[in-house]
């Protein structure tokens, strides 16, 4: 029988090779009859592979496969936003974001924000459709003495009807109630003119509503 040989070179090494001849799972390469052989290769998070290679008598037909990684879209939501994303330690941008040519398996997904604590997930990525991180963030507060922090939670709002279950994010809090003379100091510092300060929603509320300090605060009633 006139024989050749195969030497077949695949990338990632630790791929699956399997070497047909008709219907025939070839074994051996280093001595098969002369002819056409179908060559699949297959692997996890990659396309599957096919080619076909013929093998001449006396000679050794050498052929290199380089397999395409399996690609798909990531989307990585946070509250809030504007986070810096992290994908296996790789800076991506900043949250809300959609990260194209994703390979497929597994992933570390890191998130980075100011004020807030590290976020982190993992994540396996094996389909078409974009794989979805939403994170939520949790503040982070600096130990400050006359302080506590409240973690984050639900509660319960209203009374009868109007009762319902809301979320709050963890904030810190005074031990003692704020006088009017340690709350004169916020205003006297400009707190009302620095956004820093306020929530998005409060510092709206505060300009649309021109306020400049608590209502009543000039009437001597309570603050004499």
């Amino acid at each position: 029988i006139q024989t050749g040989a195969l030497d077949i070179t695949v990338k990632p090494r630790d791929a699956v090779l399997t070497v047909w001849r008709g219907a025939e799972k070839i074994t051996k390469l280093d001595k098969v009859p002369i002819g056409k052989y179908m060559v699949e290769t297959r692997r996890e998070g990659y396309e599957d592979e096919r080619i076909t290679v013929e093998v001449a008598y006396g000679e050794t037909t050498r052929a290199e496969i380089n397999m395409k990684e399996k690609l798909s879209r990531l989307a990585v939501n946070s509250e809030p936003p504007d986070a810096e994303v992290y994908l296996d330690g790789q800076k991506k941008g900043k949250t809300n974001i959609i990260i194209n040519n994703v390979p497929f398996g597994r992933h570390t997904v890191g998130l980075r924000k100011q004020g807030y604590s590290d976020y982190e997930e993992k994540i396996v990525v094996n389909g078409n459709a974009a794989t979805a991180v939403n994170a939520k963030m949790e503040r982070k507060f600096e130990d400050v003495e006359g302080m506590v922090t409240v973690p984050a939670g639900t509660f319960f709002m209203g009374e009868g009807s109007t009762r319902r279950e809301l979320y709050l994010e963890s904030f810190q809090l005074d031990k003692y109630e704020v006088t009017n003379g340690r709350y004169r100091k916020f205003i006297e510092a400009g707190g009302y003119e620095n956004q820093s300060w306020w929530t998005p929603e409060g510092w709206s509320w505060k300009n649309s509503h021109n306020v400049t300090r608590p209502f009543f605060w000039d009437s001597g009633k309570y603050n004499s």
